[in-house]
């Protein structure tokens, strides 16, 4: 699952909290796809496209080329041109704009099981929990919930429809309930995730319905007959 923001002019300092979630910045004249990384890019209104990479990895390629930067690398992109070779910059701290926000509580996320059956929905609970650990019930904001698996499928309307990943999802007096399924056994992991707030994971893994018989033995006036009900757990 990709989780992409296009940006056609201007700066966004980036920073990717989640493990696993794979991310990319789209520029007029570059794609980014970073891994678990701190990372700036600024685009001119030429579509000039400057990437600097604080912590981890990112990958910068177009229909040209491509290069990979680590920390403490840039590279600029030009209209009509492969990304530049990646060039060592001395990082310089970070300006007031781009500091992380202060936190002002967590999303927390439950399950019942950790363990669910592929093709059955099951329940997800999402709460906001203030400093002080207690559910904040004056929080009634959009969360976005977002999954590592492609095929994992989610529900706000308690199974009358069903979309794919990412959701967006309003919560109520700090909480919200969120059906979810997937049909192929994989293991995944659901985020949550907010400006102001420490973000959620939950891991979860699918596997197969196991199969079970019911035989029932029934008489009449033709002999016995056997009858077969299959149910699936």
């Amino acid at each position: 699952m990709k989780n992409a923001i296009d940006l056609l002019i201007g700066e966004i300092f980036s920073k990717i909290m989640i493990e696993g979630v794979k991310f990319e910045m789209h520029t007029p004249v570059a794609v980014a796809a970073v891994r678990g990384t701190e990372f700036n890019t600024n685009v001119r209104k030429s579509g000039l496209t400057t990437i600097l990479v604080y912590k981890g990895i990112v990958e910068v390629w177009n229909e040209l080329g491509s290069v990979t930067l680590t920390e403490a690398k840039r590279t600029v992109v030009w209209p009509n041109q492969a990304p530049q070779p990646p060039e060592e910059v001395e990082l310089e701290p970070e300006p007031e704009w781009r500091r992380e926000v202060e936190r002002q509580g967590s999303l927390n996320i439950e399950l019942e099981s950790s363990q669910q059956v592929a093709g059955l929905p099951f329940w997800l609970t999402i709460e906001v929990l203030d400093r002080n650990g207690d559910r904040n019930l004056n929080f009634a904001e959009e969360i976005l919930l977002t999954s590592t698996s492609g095929t994992v499928q989610f529900s706000l309307d308690r199974g009358r429809s069903w979309r794919t990943f990412p959701a967006r999802v309003v919560l109520k007096s700090g909480w919200a309930e969120v059906m979810l399924k997937d049909s192929r056994f994989e293991k995944l992991t659901v985020s949550a995730t907010y400006s102001n707030l420490d973000s959620a994971i939950a891991d979860i893994n699918i596997v197969p319905a196991r199969d079970k018989d019911l035989i029932l033995k029934i008489r009449d006036e033709e002999g016995e007959k056997t009858l077969r009900l299959k149910f699936k757990r």
